[in-house]
């Protein structure tokens, strides 16, 4: 039975494995981003890709702010609807390379969802090796039986982290840009104040990528 031992696979893992009845793939997307981070694939996606679209299906319906975890039942009833069963192996990627991926990667296993991947460096490193691809289209798929089973230690709330900044027990690390994070560079949300929570550190993303890619060990 096929097995994922890395967080990452690369584009030859994905071809190999493309047939396996088990597999999943995911293409993450967030309809209308307001970010710069859009890509000249956004019409393409990876031959039999599932869209897992972050802002609409798996994001907190009713919530004041963008793209909150959803619930457990949301998330399940999603998942089902893309015909996702709890023995499927999934692997995930986006058309910026690595960028919501890993949102993905992250809250399939803070869901009861282990079995899950990134593709080390996306859409455009499946389009660089010729690798199958087609155009975006809507499918249905039939009902899937995934469970989700929330683990409530994957988050903190507002509390917890407003607490941290007097404790200082845990490190908190921001993950955006170093001009946002310092107020040099404007916010993409219209209306979100500049600046950063204090004692958190910053460690841009893109100083953790090679061109798109992580630096882990690829399957």
């Amino acid at each position: 039975m096929l097995t994922i031992q890395s967080p990452v696979v690369s584009s030859k893992w994905l071809y190999a494995h493309l047939n396996d009845p088990n597999l999943i793939i995911l293409h993450a997307c967030i309809s209308s981003p307001v970010s710069e981070a859009l890509s000249e694939n956004r019409n393409i996606s990876i031959e039999g890709a599932r869209y897992f679209d972050l802002k609409t299906n798996f994001s907190e319906k009713e919530s004041l702010y963008p793209t909150m975890v959803p619930s457990p039942e949301q998330f399940q009833k999603e998942c089902q609807k893309l015909g996702i069963d709890q023995d499927s192996i999934l692997v995930v990627y986006d058309a910026l390379g690595i960028y919501w991926s890993p949102r993905v990667w992250w809250l399939c296993r803070a869901m009861g969802h282990p079995n899950i991947a990134v593709l080390d460096g996306g859409l455009p490193e499946w389009i660089l090796h010729n690798l199958p691809s087609e155009e975006n289209r809507k499918e249905t798929y039939v009902k899937g039986n995934f469970t989700a089973s929330f683990n409530n230690g994957a988050v903190v709330s507002f509390n917890d982290v407003f607490e941290n900044t007097i404790s200082e027990l845990a490190l908190l690390i921001d993950a955006r840009s170093q001009g946002r994070f310092k107020e040099t560079a404007a916010e993409p949300r219209k209306g979100l104040r500049s600046g950063s929570i204090p004692k958190s550190i910053n460690i841009p993303y893109t100083e953790v990528l090679r061109g798109g890619k992580s630096n882990l060990r690829e399957n």
